[in-house]
């Protein structure tokens, strides 16, 4: 058995997860991490979580075990379809506006960004609603060639399950509709598995938010949803910093419900649907 974690060591660990992905751990905490690393204490054979800390601090930033750490402190906690308002606006205000643009010539595609994708509910809804909505305008093909969703998150066990796109009978349950369920799902040995459609529109990449975000490229919706409530206030600016860049002209952006950009950036304006606030940039002075 592990000796229990000191507060100095809950100290110790807490900095380094901030450190290295921004996300900020109250006092009351300590408890989380103690559970949630205990199983890496005694696999790394250390005798101490002081002694696993200082393995992480003298270890390569993409070691194994710094990854290990992160991906046992982040929370993957997501369902399908998560705040159903999100997407009913994707579909009846955006969707339309940017396919327009496309049908006059003004653009080529649409590119999504699912910021902090967890195990994949949030941008295989994406991409399900895509398909909704260029079913009833184009059919599903023209949906193919014109939207492309990129997923990323720092948990790469967390990726593995998104890509793989296999999900037991109570994960489906979880906000995901029947309908989509049989059009959009196939039987897979007792589970259901995402099918290739859908599969096809999205890009699964690890990414860490604290680090640039250009080699990703630009986007026109970026989804960073139930996410930025875990990050510190100087990492929280330092985001929005970032997304504002990621963003193109005009590109709409996406908060959780009781997230807001508050005082971080003045470079969107702020749009409503049915009750639910999410955000379009300002163009650039």
């Amino acid at each position: 058995m592990n000796a229990p974690l000191t507060h100095q060591e809950f100290m110790n660990l807490r900095e380094f997860v901030h450190q290295r992905c921004g996300i900020f751990l109250g006092e009351d905490k300590a408890y989380l991490v103690e559970h949630r690393l205990a199983r890496l204490v005694e696999d790394n054979q250390c005798k101490s979580y002081g002694e696993l800390y200082r393995k992480a601090r003298q270890s390569q930033h993409h070691s194994q075990l710094c990854l290990s750490i992160i991906d046992a402190i982040t929370t993957n906690e997501t369902f399908w379809f998560r705040e159903p308002r999100a997407f009913a606006a994707l579909k009846e205000r955006i969707l339309p506006t940017l396919h327009q643009e496309i049908t006059r010539g003004g653009r080529e595609g649409i590119k999504i960004w699912s910021a902090a994708c967890s195990t994949g509910q949030e941008p295989y809804s994406l991409a399900m609603t895509a398909y909704e909505y260029f079913s009833a305008h184009g059919g599903e093909p023209v949906c193919r060639r014109h939207v492309r969703i990129l997923a990323t998150d720092i948990s790469r066990t967390a990726l593995a399950v998104a890509k793989a796109g296999i999900y037991d009978s109570v994960s489906v349950t979880r906000g995901l509709p029947a309908e989509n369920l049989e059009r959009y799902f196939r039987r897979d040995d007792g589970r259901w598995a995402v099918k290739d459609s859908v599969k096809g529109l999205v890009e699964f990449k690890p990414h860490n938010l604290r680090k640039p975000m250009a080699g990703l490229g630009s986007f026109d919706i970026i989804a960073l949803r139930n996410v930025i409530i875990y990050f510190s206030e100087e990492v929280k600016q330092e985001i929005f910093a970032r997304l504002v860049s990621a963003l193109n002209p005009g590109g709409y952006f996406f908060l959780g419900t009781g997230e807001t950009l508050g005082h971080y950036t003045r470079s969107f304006e702020m749009l409503e649907y049915q009750g639910m606030t999410y955000y379009r940039l300002l163009p650039r002075a």
